[in-house]
């Protein structure tokens, strides 16, 4: 009897132990086509209990190119499809096609958790698990949510390319590597209240239908956004990035409010576009604050705020009041060729070197 012959373009080395189906290339696992759930079910139980010859069953938590004829779910939870809440070692969904959601709720997985490339034909759901290693969504597709709220990942989040057909929920998690994002389509919001990302927040090039939320959030290394879309509102309210703000040529479709947020390096908005208010009181901005070239099309708002070096607002475009009453800002201030259509407030403002 032959064994399936179906390759991954992940990992040019792998190949299935399992036998083949009559008349099929491909065993019960990796058969595109209809098949039996029961005889499914079985064999996928075995696999995790290690059943049999190793040389004819795949390692215990290695279901790359599965095609599950139903979600996923942990142990206590009814589906057609259970796995144990504790895995021991990696689980390797990379390239499957998931037949509902995916849910791993308080799960806890010792080693990474890879779903590259993989299709999610409902939610993704790892709301209060444990990730030892890495989670790796890359050019994956989930067709509802993703659910990551109070996630705790001890290594890098990626998403890169990935696709989210509803809203991506990362409210309070803690994300021990980086978290990124980069080329993204997420046609919900992004949350991320009250997350810790300890390396840098990375969503360059990404397309967001709604909001953005990084209220209380910290973020230890760079927040980039550059070229990124977002279709609804930017909320960094009370913010703590430890590294620079970088949302160059970046399009914000809503308000970006950063109301008392810290920001230790630069933040740097040159050419972005935003189309509703630009809010900046009592911020704190550690390094040079380049709104060059950018367009507001409402109201700037920087009462209040502290930028420890210079403020570069040269060309820049703001089609409402910009209000810097109290505000402080100790390197130079260049505001060449800047349009302001409804006049600039700066009462009480420390502004040095203006030009």
């Amino acid at each position: 009897m032959s064994k399936c012959g179906w390759r991954s373009h992940w990992d040019k080395d792998y190949c299935c132990r399992v036998v083949a189906e009559a008349g099929s290339k491909f065993c019960i696992f990796h058969e595109p086509g209809e098949k039996d759930i029961e005889r499914f079910k079985q064999a996928f139980y075995s696999q995790i209990r290690e059943e049999g010859p190793a040389d004819e069953r795949n390692p215990q938590y290695d279901f790359r190119g599965y095609v599950f004829p139903t979600g996923l779910t942990v142990q206590g939870e009814e589906a057609e499809l259970i796995l144990p809440r504790e895995i021991s070692g990696a689980l390797i969904m990379a390239e499957s096609t998931i037949g509902g959601r995916a849910d791993f709720w308080r799960a806890k997985v010792e080693g990474s958790a890879v779903f590259a490339d993989a299709k999610i034909e409902g939610s993704a759901v790892f709301a209060d698990a444990t990730i030892e290693g890495s989670a790796d969504f890359v050019d994956a597709t989930i067709a509802g949510n993703a659910d990551f709220m109070g996630v705790t990942i001890k290594s890098d989040t990626a998403f890169r390319a990935a696709t989210i057909g509803g809203v991506a929920v990362f409210i309070g998690a803690r994300i021990e590597g980086n978290a990124g994002f980069r080329y993204a389509k997420i046609e919900g919001g992004a949350d991320f209240r009250d997350a810790k990302i300890e390396r840098n927040a990375g969503f360059r090039d990404a397309k967001i239908q709604g909001n953005v939320d990084f209220t209380v959030a910290t973020i230890e290394g760079n927040a980039d956004f550059q070229y990124a879309t977002i279709k609804g509102n930017a909320s960094f309210g009370g913010t703590t990035i430890k590294g620079n703000a970088d949302f160059r040529e970046a399009t914000i479709k809503g308000d970006a409010s950063f109301g008392g947020a810290t920001i230790e390096g630069d933040a740097d908005f040159t050419v972005a576009t935003i189309e509703g208010n630009a809010g900046f009181r009592y911020a704190t901005i550690g390094g040079v604050a380049n709104f060059l070239d950018a367009t507001v099309k409402r109201n700037a708002d920087f009462m209040g705020a502290t930028i420890m070096w210079d403020a570069g607002f040269a060309g820049a475009t703001i089609e409402g009041v910009a209000d810097f009453r109290d505000a402080k800002i100790e390197g130079d201030t260049v505001f060449l060729a800047t349009v302001i259509r409804r006049g600039a407030d700066y009462r009480d403002a420390e502004i040095g070197g203006g030009r």
